[in-house]
């Protein structure tokens, strides 16, 4: 009976190490990652008029992890961003950021980033 001790650990080990290997099909499905195409972002902005006006806005952006790069449109009154991929920037978050930065927000486009 002592000889076959280290046999039945072994058959159990190696059950064990198959049932988890083996996939459940009645198990839920693993949650979906983040969407990995990045995003690029078009925010007009109505107060735009300076150099001064770029860079700060600029220097709040890019501040940001989910901020891949970021340009002023002064002629057009635009801040162009890049969201890295993944990034959860949203509308809101990003409209409140211009909004303490002392600009009023006009609109938000968004686009898969090419």
């Amino acid at each position: 009976m002592a000889h076959t001790a280290p046999l039945i650990a072994a058959a159990v080990f190696l059950a064990v190490a198959v049932a988890a290997a083996t996939p459940n099909p009645a198990a839920p499905a693993a949650a979906a990652t983040p969407n990995p195409t990045a995003e690029a972002v078009t925010v007009r902005v109505n107060g735009l008029v300076c150099d001064f006006c770029a860079r700060s806005i600029e220097a709040v952006l890019k501040r940001r992890r989910d901020v891949a790069s970021v340009h002023v449109d002064l002629d057009r009154g635009e801040v162009h961003l890049g969201l890295r991929p993944g990034a959860t920037l949203g509308d809101k978050e990003l409209a409140r950021l211009i909004r303490d930065s002392g600009y009023a927000v006009a609109a938000i486009e968004r686009r898969p980033r090419p």
